[in-house]
C-alpha cells in the first residue's frame, strides 16, 4: 500500500534526498510516474531540462495574460494546473451547486 511505503521511508530520506525517494516510489508504484503534478503539471520525475522549458512556457502566457488584464482584454490562457475544476463543478453537478448554495 503507497501510505505504507511513505511512512516506512525515514523522514530524513523523505525531506532530504528527493531523488532517491521518487525513484524508490516509482520502482514500487510504476503507475505513479504518470500521474502530473498539481503544481507544474508535469509527471513528478520529469528531466530538469523539459521542467525548465515548460516553466518559461508558463512564465510567458502568465506574462501575456498580464498584459491583456492591463488592456482590459480578457485572459488568452486558461490555467489548467488547479487540482480541483470546481468551476466545473458548480456549472454542472446541480446536487454540489444546491449544497453549496445552502450553506452560503
Amino acid at each position: 500500500d503507497l501510505m505504507d511505503f511513505v511512512f516506512r521511508v525515514p523522514p530524513e530520506v523523505r525531506a532530504g534526498d528527493k531523488i532517491l525517494y521518487t525513484k524508490g516510489l516509482f520502482k514500487r508504484f510504476p503507475d505513479l510516474a504518470a500521474i502530473p503534478w498539481q503544481k507544474t503539471g508535469l509527471p513528478i520525475g520529469t528531466n530538469k531540462n523539459i521542467q525548465r522549458i515548460y516553466h518559461y512556457y508558463q512564465s510567458g502566457r502568465l506574462r501575456v495574460n498580464r498584459l491583456l488584464q492591463m488592456i482590459g482584454s480578457s485572459f488568452l490562457f486558461k490555467d489548467h494546473r488547479d487540482y480541483a475544476d470546481y468551476d466545473n463543478w458548480m456549472r454542472n453537478n446541480t446536487e454540489l451547486r444546491e449544497y453549496i448554495y445552502n450553506i452560503v
